[in-house]
């Protein structure tokens, strides 16, 4: 066996038949792949966060109203400790939209660059990207208050209440209440 790294072996095929042939008494004629490799060390499962790398455009008159989120949140990693080990979140590929004007869930797969060296399942994750018309709702009457340590002083607010446009998303706009605004 031929050293390629820190705990991986590479085997020939003339290199395994003279080594099999020895150790059981055969006789093999060929080995697909030609050559093989190999990663010996302590196996680890691990399950990461997944991360969603995107670039979405709405189109004039929508909003993203929230980052792509998946659906199920972790991966499970499958490898040696030495390479599993320091992974702390793993990706899907970038999801890339031009246009978007409307809400959709779509199936990303996970980046594979590791595949000879870490099982990650699943292969690919379902994503919501809540793309939403866009909004604005006045809330009248807030009133302005002051910091803890302004309370204790002598402060005159004016005025005592203002009026304040909040945008973005229809569905998320709805939601808010004039209790939500400080």
């Amino acid at each position: 066996m031929r050293s390629v790294g820190t705990e991986a072996y590479v085997v020939s095929e003339a290199e395994l038949l003279t080594e099999l042939s020895d150790v059981i008494a055969s006789r093999m004629l060929s080995t697909i792949p030609s050559e093989l490799s190999f990663i010996t060390g302590t196996p680890v499962v691990k399950k990461v966060p997944i991360m969603i790398p995107h670039n979405i455009v709405v189109r004039s008159g929508f909003v993203l109203a929230s980052p792509p989120t998946p659906i199920q949140s972790m991966v499970t990693i499958r490898g040696m400790a030495s390479a599993v080990d320091s992974i702390r979140a793993w990706s899907t590929k970038k999801i890339f939209i031009e246009d978007a004007h409307e809400s959709a869930v779509v199936d990303m797969p996970v980046i594979d660059s590791l595949a000879r060296e870490l099982d990650v399942t699943p292969k690919s994750i379902r994503v919501k990207i809540d793309v939403q018309r866009l909004a604005d709702q006045e809330i009248r009457d807030i009133p302005v208050t002051t910091s803890d340590r302004a309370a204790t002083a002598d402060v005159v607010i004016r005025p005592s209440h203002v009026q304040v446009t909040v945008r973005g998303g229809v569905d998320n706009i709805a939601k808010i209440t004039r209790d939500d605004v400080t």
